[in-house]
């Protein structure tokens, strides 16, 4: 399983991006690598928001497991334009508990930084 901690949303060019923050199996092992981090990022691509997940696990090669997730992190352009398509994608998804929150990223011109962003706050939130 990948055992999803964090789901961050956005839109560009006509395609969903979303990204799963996902718990590194490799760096909970007894290993002594300390090069492994505690996470690990799935990022998707899609036209239609369900098909991020299917292309996320082609990614992935586990089945992705929402039952652990604590924030979602949704663009403030997506929140406004599409707020009940993101809801119904997630509470169809038997796999994804429904109590976690949700955060709205600030736009910026610079998708680089809205990505950035999202990955500063899902990770100090997982700490």
């Amino acid at each position: 399983l990948a055992i999803i901690t964090a789901i961050g949303i956005d839109k560009k060019d006509d395609k969903y991006h979303v990204s799963y923050q996902v718990i590194n199996p490799k760096s909970n092992s007894s290993s002594t690598d300390s090069n492994q981090t505690d996470f690990i990022v799935i990022e998707s691509d899609e036209k239609e928001l369900f098909k991020t997940a299917r292309n996320a696990i082609k990614l992935s090669s586990r089945r992705l497991y929402g039952n652990h997730t604590s924030v979602m992190v949704i663009s403030e352009r997506l929140a406004k334009d599409e707020m009940n398509k993101i809801f119904d994608y997630i509470f169809r998804d038997p796999d994804i508990r429904t109590g976690f929150y949700v955060l709205i990223a600030k736009e910026n011109e610079n998708y680089d930084s809205i990505r950035y962003t999202w990955f500063c706050l899902l990770l100090q939130k997982a700490d």
